[in-house]
């Protein structure tokens, strides 16, 4: 997992983005004094899950939050967090990802080779903020859905499959990375993030779309989607297309799913390299989903939460390129004056 992140944080590439409201979480929680960020975000099934923040060395060594140690990400020095002075650039209530092996153009040859790219996943709901640096007032969350295709083996339409979103075409290049984003929900209050494609939020499993396996308790005694372990996962309401499927290159374990609980891209040559063919790389046993949870809240009537001040002002630069929208009406930040530190 430690890993993985890392490599996440390292990619830097070009955003492209759109996306329709899905509206698949259902309730936002009230905002927390100590830090300005709603305290849970609830989904359809009544699943709360809270702002992650690592309170202990062994929360980071565990990677539960998605933040972890060597180096720390920007703003924090230690743990426990002080708003704002000590604080992550980056929380998340919720996370999917996943990396898969692809075919991929060789560095040293330059030809397509099986095994030498990778696909990877990053869904979720994320706290941050609209400036280089935390800052009271400036607080945001989003609505996170990326695939990041490394070196693709050929050019052409590949198409993505994954178990928050529709499945998604998009045009790629032999060996240029392809990275395709989109951030929804960034506006004068934190409901917009409701309304992206992520969720309901997904669970650990004993088989892809089987039972959905107990909580993780972390270090902290808090309960967990997971430790940051892999394993296939449950819980995707997005139809399988590939259901009953005759097609050669769709894997037995997916032909038989009736929901995508998996992550797949279907394009030319996406296995072995050979561009003149149609194949499928597929993760089904290797996602991992993080989330803390939350047992104070209940299904009840919404809760509105209003940040003090909303972001992308004119004199507020715009952290995130995205597609933002909010039940108080769209707000869009089309310039990213501030990048991004990850790919996360």
């Amino acid at each position: 997992m430690k890993r993985f992140a890392r490599k996440l944080a390292a990619a830097s590439v070009a955003v492209a983005l759109a996306s329709p409201a899905f509206a698949v979480l259902q309730r936002v929680g009230p905002v927390d004094p100590a830090h300005g960020y709603p305290q849970w975000y609830q989904d359809a099934n009544g699943l709360a899950l809270e702002i992650c923040m690592p309170t202990t060395q062994a929360d980071l060594t565990a990677g539960v939050c998605a933040i972890l140690p060597g180096p720390l990400p920007d703003g924090l020095t230690t743990v426990p967090e002080v708003f704002p002075t000590n604080w992550s650039l980056e929380h998340w209530y919720y996370m999917l990802t996943s990396k898969t092996v692809t075919a991929g153009v060789d560095k040293r040859t330059g030809l397509p080779t099986a095994g030498a790219g990778n696909l990877i996943l990053v869904n979720g709901l994320e706290a941050s903020f609209n400036t280089a640096t935390p800052e009271a007032g400036q607080q945001i969350t989003f609505n996170r859905w990326r695939v990041i295709h490394l070196s693709p083996a050929c050019s052409g339409d590949h198409t993505y499959y994954t178990p928050h979103r529709a499945p998604k075409k998009i045009p790629v290049v032999a060996g240029v990375v392809t990275q395709d984003t989109e951030d929804i929900g960034i506006g004068p209050d934190f409901n917009g993030a409701m309304t992206g494609s992520v969720g309901p939020f997904l669970f650990k499993a004993d088989v892809p779309g089987g039972n959905p396996l107990p909580y993780a308790t972390g270090a902290d005694g808090k309960k967990y989607l997971s430790l940051g372990d892999l394993g296939p996962v449950t819980g995707s309401v997005q139809p399988n297309p590939f259901q009953g499927s005759t097609l050669a290159y769709i894997p037995p374990e997916i032909r038989a799913m009736p929901m995508t609980n998996y992550v797949m891209v279907v394009g030319p040559g996406v296995q072995s390299g050979n561009c003149a063919v149609t194949e499928a790389a597929y993760a089904i046993n290797d996602l991992t989903v993080l989330g803390r949870v939350n047992a104070n809240a209940t299904l009840a009537a919404p809760i509105s939460t209003v940040r003090p001040t909303a972001p992308c002002s004119p004199t507020t630069r715009c952290r995130h390129q995205t597609v933002s929208r909010s039940v108080l009406g769209p707000m869009r930040c089309r310039k990213s004056a501030v990048p991004s530190r990850s790919s996360r």
